[in-house]
């Protein structure tokens, strides 16, 4: 029987998945990773607004999975630290200095500014992968001739 209100088919349509997720788990769960396979961009979009709606959920799993994968955690830990080590060290040249609500942004390998807080999370930007770095790079230009 088709619903006249949509809100009510799309609920309807999501209980009907679940229980037959629920039944046939093998299957959803091949499914799901074919799917994340073919669409990478949609899937992480999906899991970041299911782990910002859901903190408390997210905070059991992630304890379990540390459970589960201790020493493949800490090894994830390891690798993290000493790339930020690495990073935090190697700045040579500073172009300018500290000041109170700044941090540290690595312009390029080795060269250094102190900028605003929220103008360095204001632009996702990577060093290693370049990602946002000419972008971020630029607002730096800006904000450093002012």
């Amino acid at each position: 029987m088709p619903y006249k209100d949509p809100e009510k088919a799309r609920e309807s349509a999501r209980l009907r998945q679940i229980t037959y997720r629920k039944k046939h788990p093998s299957r959803s769960k091949e499914s799901q990773k074919i799917y994340r396979q073919n669409h990478p961009e949609r899937a992480k979009e999906q899991s970041s607004r299911w782990r910002l709606a859901h903190p408390e959920e997210f905070k059991v799993l992630q304890r379990k999975w540390w459970e589960r994968n201790h020493d493949k955690a800490l090894q994830y830990w390891k690798i993290h630290y000493a790339r930020r080590r690495g990073l935090r060290y190697s700045v040579k040249i500073f172009l300018n200095s500290w000041f109170v609500g700044s941090v540290l942004h690595h312009v390029s390998e080795g060269v250094g500014a102190y900028i605003p807080r929220k103008m360095h999370e204001s632009v996702k930007h990577n060093l290693r992968t370049g990602l946002g770095m000419e972008e971020i790079n630029q607002l730096t230009t800006e904000w450093l001739k002012k």
